[in-house]
């Protein structure tokens, strides 16, 4: 729904000459943002993720054993 009302505004720019809304700026902005920091996170949790989750459940089973 937000998309659709964010590419319909953009792409009414462009015709009979209207200017962007600063709303619509700011949610292509925000859409931008939110998908490159969705991207950063999401590859450095499956690079770092593995190792970080053996560290973690190693020092939980060894203090389970007794």
């Amino acid at each position: 729904m937000l998309l659709q009302f964010v590419l319909s505004a953009f792409l009414n720019v462009f015709k009979k000459g209207r200017r962007m809304d600063r709303t619509v700026i700011a949610y292509v902005i925000y859409l931008v943002v939110s998908i490159g920091l969705t991207v950063w996170v999401a590859r450095t949790l499956s690079r770092n993720g593995r190792i970080f989750l053996s560290d973690v459940l190693r020092g939980t089973r060894n203090s389970r054993r007794p």
